[in-house]
């Protein structure tokens, strides 16, 4: 016989069930919905061509948060979905900054370093830092200080819902119900991300990418970023 505790989540399993129905439900954001989802294949497609390389694992962990955020969105789990959301970010970035330090990276696996936001972003020697960017692809470096600024903002609106400022509890649903503005707010918010996931990406792997084609019109990195011309050029490149 089922204890008062398990009847009670059984409840709030339904009520997610419902969420998750109403939200697939939505005609309207059925593109909203696709775009989120591809973004998963597309960081995918990119972080393929790392092989071995030990910083992959990393990127990988960003990929799984970032399906955690999606689903906890699409269940009505908001203030979560954006949590796990600046989780996936910061995991990327700090993809980022390992890939160029094996030293920080090993830290960081024992437990003996953390990731820490304001040296992932920092002005002289972050990863969207002039500098850094140069280093591995010069002709990027003019785009950095734009991407930077997206972060921060990126970053802030985000933990604004992690840490429960004021105005988010007004914004967020009293109840686990459905919010369609919210549910955009997110995917708007995803988007976002990919976008400086990707330029990170190729920037810092631009070796890489012309023998890979990512940056070719019909593949993640062309079709997201072929507005910048510098990228355009590394699609070329093939």
């Amino acid at each position: 016989m089922p204890t008062s505790s398990d009847e009670m989540l059984t409840t709030l399993h339904e009520r997610y069930a419902n969420v998750f129905s109403q939200t697939l439900g939505e005609a309207a954001d059925q593109m909203h919905r696709a775009n989120a989802v591809q973004t998963i294949a597309d960081l995918g497609t990119c972080t393929a061509i790392l092989g071995d390389r030990p910083e992959k694992e990393v990127f990988d962990l960003a990929i799984r948060e970032y399906q955690y955020a999606l689903i906890a969105a699409c269940h009505g789990s908001y203030r979560q979905s954006f949590s796990a959301l600046r989780l996936s970010f910061e995991l990327w970035l700090a993809s980022i900054a390992f890939s160029a330090s094996e030293k920080d990276l090993r830290a960081w696996r024992a437990r003996k370093q953390d990731i820490v936001w304001n040296k992932l972003i920092s002005e002289e020697t972050g990863v969207l830092s002039k500098p850094f960017v140069a280093l591995f692809c010069a002709s990027l470096e003019g785009n950095a200080t734009r991407f930077k600024v997206m972060s921060e903002s990126f970053y802030r609106e985000c933990s604004e819902y992690v840490h429960g400022n004021h105005h988010t509890h007004l914004l967020l649903p009293d109840e686990l119900t459905y919010n369609q503005s919210t549910f955009r707010d997110w995917c708007a918010k995803a988007e976002t991300m990919k976008l400086i996931c990707l330029f990170c990406f190729a920037y810092r792997y631009s070796e890489l990418i012309p023998a890979s084609g990512l940056a070719s019109i019909g593949y993640p990195i062309g079709d997201t970023l072929g507005h910048i011309p510098e990228i355009r050029q590394l699609g070329l490149q093939a």
